[in-house]
Order: structure tokens, then C-alpha cells, then sequence
């Protein structure tokens, strides 16, 4: 996970999905063609993978 406000140029990449939308402020309105997540996103297989491998 990368915080767009972190980044140097944050129009050059993409969000893929909301996370953590349940404590979102009133006025922060979400592009609604992503997936809201009340908390985090679940990992795909292959991260899910590659974090077990690390631990």
C-alpha cells in the first residue's frame, strides 16, 4: 500500500480500491467506480504468498 499524499507525482498512478472508507469524513466523496473497503482490501493469492514467505 502507497499513501498517494506520499508520493512526489500522485497523478501518475491509479488507485485501485478504497481502503479504510468506515472512518471517512463527511466530505471525502470516493470516485464511485472503486470498491469500498470498510477497513483493508483481502491480499490476492500471490501476495498472500509472497508476505508468508517474508515471515
Amino acid at each position: 500500500m502507497i499513501q498517494a499524499g506520499s508520493l512526489d507525482e500522485p497523478d501518475q498512478v491509479t488507485p485501485q480500491n478504497v481502503i479504510y472508507g468506515k472512518a471517512a469524513v463527511r466530505w471525502d466523496h470516493f470516485d464511485p467506480a472503486l470498491k469500498v473497503y470498510d477497513l483493508y482490501a483481502r491480499f490476492d493469492e500471490q501476495t498472500q504468498t509472497a508476505v508468508a514467505a517474508d515471515r
